[in-house]
């Protein structure tokens, strides 16, 4: 039989099962690096400024590789258009003033880089002047043909072409001496004819004879005139012609000939 203290015990509710309980841990206001980047972080100032200092010239190097790069691709590109090329960011119409700061790395490594550009142009150039002649066995005979083929071209000639050719051009410049002095005569003479006609005119009854003979003076005055200045230039440029075959025969030079020719034909130009 089970007794009454024994229902009583039975009906109490069973024991409560116990929960672990969270144990607080002290945590660490400024956490360490991870292991990576244990060895590498500065503990001291004079450590922080060499890794800076290591940081800036590292980045200098970048700029440097490609503004060179730039250049030798570029070689008439502006400073303005390669940072527009390398900080896209900070160009648009015009770049970033900072990058215009005196002393800054990067106008520094622009100028040193078109500087150094600049000096090979002038090596790569100075070198394409030079001009290597190697030596032959026939250098000797071959000096001597280069050096007789110059006189002949060059015009030299002999006295006899020489003297042809100055004697040409004396008459040429004698011929137009000559004419031009028959035109000043001509012309002085029209223009007293014309003066002579201003004054006669309108023709009256004593005035009707000069008007009309200076008239007629003047008319023939201005005619002779053309025909003289037509004439010199034909007899000019017959000597100069002369004297260009005759001069060519007897040098057997093209430019000789030439030359008197030139001569003859410019001399005869300033005095007329």
């Amino acid at each position: 039989m089970v007794t009454k203290n024994e229902e009583e015990e039975d009906t109490s509710p069973p024991p409560l099962q116990s929960t672990p309980i969270a144990i607080a841990v002290a945590i660490d206001p400024q956490p360490s690096a991870p292991p990576l980047y244990q060895n590498t972080i500065p503990h001291k100032d004079e450590e922080a400024q060499v890794v800076v200092e290591q940081a800036r010239q590292e980045g200098i190097s970048v700029i440097e590789n490609h503004c060179r790069q730039h250049l030798s691709n570029n070689p008439q590109s502006s400073y303005v258009t390669w940072i527009a090329c390398l900080h896209p960011e900070n160009a648009q119409v015009s770049i970033d003033p900072r990058f215009l700061i005196e002393g800054n790395p990067w106008l520094t490594v622009y100028e040193e880089a078109k500087e150094d550009l600049q000096k090979n142009q002038g090596r790569v150039a100075a070198a394409d002047d030079v001009v290597v002649v190697s030596p032959s066995p026939h250098s000797g005979e071959d000096n001597k043909t280069e050096k007789n083929e110059k006189c002949c071209s060059s015009g030299g000639g002999g006295f006899i072409d020489y003297l042809i050719g100055s004697s040409l051009v004396l008459a040429a410049v004698t011929a137009s001496i000559t004419f031009e002095l028959a035109c000043i005569y001509c012309y002085f003479s029209y223009w007293l004819c014309n003066k002579i006609t201003d004054k006669c005119s309108p023709p009256a009854i004593f005035t009707c004879l000069p008007f009309s003979i200076t008239y007629v003076l003047a008319k023939v005055f201005l005619l002779l005139d053309i025909v003289l200045l037509w004439s010199s230039i034909l007899v000019v440029e017959s000597i100069a012609g002369a004297n260009y075959i005759t001069c060519t025969i007897l040098s057997c030079s093209h430019r000789r000939g030439r030359s008197i020719h030139q001569t003859t034909r410019k001399l005869s130009h300033l005095i007329r």
